[in-house]
């Protein structure tokens, strides 16, 4: 029980050597994020650790800043972060609790600390978000992607996401074949009409097929781009201003950058793709035990058929390429 274990600890320390919260952040993200994580995953838990290192920094007696932490005196600074935190932001300070219970998880089994203070610390409720384009929202942004004034490379790499189902910050990260490119970046390979990661969000290699549309879209963007170089030059901020603009221009209700993936599988479903496909298109972790370790088929040439009806269906809807 938890209650058992920080009336037990008595004076003893939560950290096994002499560091604190920022020595400990610094040898996570070195020794274990860095090699373990994708680029983007490192830079996000680069940022919740930092940000509770600044909520700590607002307390002069913070233990965790000074080494001196039990498990009780952390447990109760980071329980007050979070809960300042989710006063704002209730949905990154899920992710940020998230960061930390792995880091501490960690730091356990690397003997850098005597327990995890982050467990059994709540999360809170959040509500999942459901927005994707209905057709005749797709007709009006599509017109607007072509006729409004806004940065194409942006314009071109909010189009792939709806041609991919990819996470906007996959689709950033992408990069052409040749260089030193290491291949968890995601890897346009136009010979084999492929995308390629060699590490993604749940930890696995992923291959997106790329379909005709796809195709016509990425081919000059790579031929105009250095190997190594980043083919959308565009940052999250960026992107999601210019998916704001497009939704004005359009008419329609704001659909942020995620909200364009979802509408992909959400075409994809209502074309008649099995949901087992477009689970594939996602990228999304089998939950049950046949589907992770035993029925391993990985439907390629079925996730292209779909990725290609889905490319037809939005042509026919005013996708100008």
């Amino acid at each position: 029980m938890l209650t058992e274990r920080l009336l037990n600890q008595g004076p003893s320390g939560l950290f096994s050597l002499e560091i604190n919260y920022p020595k400990l952040v610094a040898w996570f993200l070195t020794d274990h994020a860095s090699a373990k994580l994708t680029t983007g995953t490192h830079r996000n838990y680069e940022l919740w650790l930092d940000r509770i290192y600044r909520y700590l920094l607002l307390n002069p007696r913070s233990t965790l800043i000074d080494g001196t932490a039990t498990l009780y005196t952390a447990r109760m600074e980071l329980r007050e972060a979070l809960r300042e935190m989710r006063r704002k932001t209730p949905v990154q300070a899920n992710r940020t609790k998230s960061a930390l219970s792995s880091m501490f998880k960690w730091a356990l089994e690397e003997d850098l600390v005597t327990d995890n203070p982050v467990y059994g610390i709540p999360h809170t409720k959040e509500n999942p978000k459901t927005r994707h384009l209905l057709d005749y929202e797709l007709q009006g942004l599509l017109k607007a992607m072509a006729e409004e004034d806004h940065n194409p490379n942006t314009v071109a790499c909010l189009q792939l996401i709806l041609l991919t189902a990819l996470r906007p910050g996959e689709t950033r990260e992408l990069t052409p074949m040749g260089g030193d490119n290491p291949l968890e970046r995601g890897i346009v390979d136009l010979e084999r009409r492929e995308i390629r990661f060699g590490t993604t969000k749940n930890g696995h290699a992923h291959a997106v097929p790329l379909s005709p549309q796809a195709l016509i879209l990425l081919t000059p963007l790579v031929a105009t781009t250095a190997p190594g170089h980043k083919i959308f030059k565009c940052g999250a901020t960026g992107m999601a201003l210019v998916a704001k603009k497009l939704a004005v221009a359009a008419k329609i209700p704001h659909a942020a950058p995620h909200d364009y993936r979802r509408t992909c599988a959400t075409l994809a479903g209502s074309l008649g793709v099995p949901y087992d496909v477009i689970a594939g298109l996602l990228n999304h972790s089998p939950a049950d035990v046949t589907r992770r370790h035993y029925m391993l088929y990985a439907y390629d040439k079925e996730r292209r058929a779909a990725l290609t009806t889905i490319g037809n269906h939005l042509v026919d809807l005013g996708l100008n390429l």
